[in-house]
C-alpha cells in the first residue's frame, strides 16, 4: 500500500488536516510530477540501497539505483551515515521504507526509516529539496510516528517518539520529540479531519449550487495547506485572502524605487514585517495561477485575454558535434583554440584519490569555497544573523576617548 494510493495520504496530511475540502477541490487536477520530485525519488531509492547494503541485511541489487551526479552520491552517503549513527550498534528495531498504518481508515504512508533503540522510537524522513522543512508539529512525521508506534509497541518498550528531518542539500537536521501519549492522541485528529475530508469528497460528486457552496464554505487557506495544493489556482477562499492582503495593505505594492528615500524609510519597520509575512503566500498563489493558465493554454483550452507565444531563442550549439569537430580541424585551428580544458573539480578529485589520503590532503589545502550569498530569512531561522551597520556607524566613535588626557599625550 504505497503512500501515493492512500486516500488520506500522510505525505499530504498538512493539506487535508487543516483544510478538509482540499482533496475534493483537487479532483479535477491530475497529480503531476516535476523534475525536483523525480530527483527526490531517485535520491530516496539510492539512500535506501546504501543503508540496506551497509547493515548487511535485506534484499538489494548488486548495482545501485541511478545516481544523478556526484552531489547526489555525496548527499546519500551523508544520509546513510546519519541513519547508521542514529541506529547505533545494536538497535532493537531497524527498518527502511516501512509502510505504516495509522489505525484511521484509508490513512497510511511509507516511512523512510524507523528505529527503536534505548526505548526511543525514531522516525527519520529524508527531504531532498531546497526548501527547509521543520520537524516541529509536522503532521506527516507524526503520522509516521503513530503508524510506527502501533507497529512496534507490542514487541518493544517505547518511552519517547522522535521525529527527524534530514535535509542534506541544506545541511539541515531538525528533531521533534513527543511522548507516547501525544503520538497516540494524534490519531483522533487524523480521524476527525479524515472523516470531514471524505464528506467533502461525497459533496463534490454533486454540482448543484448548494453543494458547491458547502464545499467552498469549508475552505481554510493558509501557508502550509496551500503550498502544495493542486487547486490553489482556482480556490476562491485563497483568492479572497490574497485580495484582502493586497487591498488591506496598499503600501505593499507601492513602487519602492521612489526618489525620496527618506519618505520610504520613515515607514514603520513593523509594516514591512507584516508585508513580508504575506509575501510567500501571495507569490505562491501567483505562481499557481500562472502554471494553471499555462497548462490550459498548452492543452488547447481558451483562457480569455491570454495566448501562447514563442519565447527568446536559446544559446547556439552544434547540432552535429562530430562534423563540427572535423570541419574545425580542416580549418587548421590549433587544439588550444578548438577545445576548452579544465581541471577536474575537488569533489571528483576526492573520489578518485580516496585511497591516497596523503596526496588528497595536499590537494585539499588548495581548495577555496565562497560563502553563501546573503538573503532575508524569518527570525526563527536557526542560522546566525549577520549584523549590519547604518551609514555613519561603520567606524567606532573615538571622540570621547580623545578627551582622555593620557590618550591626548599619545597623539602629541
Amino acid at each position: 500500500m504505497p503512500d501515493a494510493h492512500a486516500l488520506l495520504s500522510l505525505s499530504a496530511s498538512s493539506k487535508w488536516l487543516a483544510c478538509p475540502p482540499a482533496l475534493a477541490m483537487e479532483l479535477p487536477f491530475p497529480n503531476t510530477t516535476s523534475a525536483a520530485s523525480e530527483a527526490g525519488t531517485r535520491a530516496h531509492a539510492l539512500g535506501e540501497w546504501k543503508i540496506i547494503k551497509a547493515v548487511g541485511k535485506g534484499v538489494y541489487t548488486t548495482n545501485p539505483p541511478p545516481c544523478d551526479d556526484e552531489s547526489m552520491d555525496e548527499h546519500t552517503d551523508d544520509y546513510r551515515d546519519f541513519v547508521l549513527a542514529e541506529a547505533g550498534p545494536n538497535p532493537d528495531y531497524f527498518q527502511v521504507e516501512v509502510q505504516v498504518e495509522t489505525g484511521v481508515p484509508d490513512c497510511w504512508g511509507t516511512s523512510d526509516v524507523i528505529i527503536v533503540a534505548d526505548g526511543v522510537l525514531k522516525v527519520i524522513d529524508l527531504k531532498y529539496g531546497y526548501r527547509k522543512v521543520s520537524a516541529q508539529g509536522n503532521p506527516q512525521l507524526k503520522g509516521y510516528g503513530l503508524g510506527a508506534l502501533l507497529e512496534v509497541m507490542d514487541l518493544h518498550t517505547v518511552t519517547r517518539v522522535e521525529c527527524i528531518i534530514f535535509q542534506p542539500r541544506l545541511g539541515w537536521i531538525d528533531r521533534a520529540s513527543y511522548t507516547v501519549e501525544e503520538i497516540l492522541a494524534f490519531q483522533a485528529e487524523l480521524l476527525a479531519a479524515g472523516n470531514a475530508a471524505k464528506k467533502y469528497l461525497l459533496t463534490a460528486k454533486y454540482t448543484t449550487p448548494e453543494s458547491i457552496a458547502t464545499l467552498h464554505a469549508g475552505l481554510n487557506p493558509g501557508e502550509k495547506q496551500c503550498e502544495w495544493c493542486r487547486a490553489r489556482s482556482v480556490c476562491p477562499a485563497l483568492a479572497a485572502q490574497v485580495a484582502t492582503e493586497v487591498s488591506g495593505r496598499p503600501a505593499t505594492f507601492e513602487d519602492l524605487t521612489v526618489a525620496d528615500r527618506k519618505d520610504l524609510e520613515a515607514r514603520p519597520a513593523d509594516m514591512l514585517a507584516a508585508h513580508m509575512a504575506a509575501v510567500d503566500k501571495i507569490e505562491g498563489w501567483c505562481k499557481a495561477v500562472r502554471a494553471e493558465t499555462d497548462a490550459r493554454l498548452h492543452r488547447g483550452d481558451a483562457v480569455p485575454g491570454w495566448k501562447i507565444v514563442q519565447g527568446k531563442k536559446g544559446n547556439r550549439k552544434w547540432g552535429d558535434a562530430e562534423e563540427a569537430e572535423k570541419q574545425l580541424k580542416a580549418a587548421r585551428l590549433k587544439n588550444e583554440e578548438m577545445y576548452d580544458r579544465t581541471v577536474i573539480p575537488p569533489t571528483k578529485a576526492e573520489k578518485l584519490l580516496k585511497e591516497r589520503p596523503r596526496t588528497w590532503n595536499k590537494l585539499a589545502a588548495l581548495i577555496t569555497q565562497s560563502e553563501g550569498s546573503e538573503h532575508v530569512a524569518p527570525e526563527d531561522d536557526p542560522r546566525e544573523a549577520i549584523a549590519k551597520r547604518k551609514p555613519g556607524e561603520a567606524f567606532e566613535d573615538i571622540t570621547a576617548e580623545a578627551e582622555d588626557p593620557d590618550l591626548a599625550l599619545l597623539g602629541s
